[in-house]
């Protein structure tokens, strides 16, 4: 599990700032279960509604691998 402090702050002076802003999760993104506790991190901050791809995005080109992994078994 990956622990992203920095993810973390980041998302929640999103949420406090009250204004509609975008977080793109980039840096140890490197496998779907990375992004998983990505995403788990900004439902519980930001809730489902941000989880768009307007407002949250992965930049992760490594991260690409391990999809196609994942999906070819």
């Amino acid at each position: 599990m990956i622990h992203n402090r920095g993810g973390e702050r980041m998302l929640t002076t999103i949420k406090n700032s009250g204004e509609r802003v975008g977080f793109k999760a980039a840096g140890g993104v490197k496998t779907v279960a990375d992004a998983s506790e990505y995403l788990a991190l900004a439902r519980s901050i930001m809730s489902d509604d941000y989880l768009q791809a307007t407002t949250f995005r992965f930049g992760a080109s490594s991260l690409l691998s391990d999809v196609y992994k994942v999906l070819d078994k």
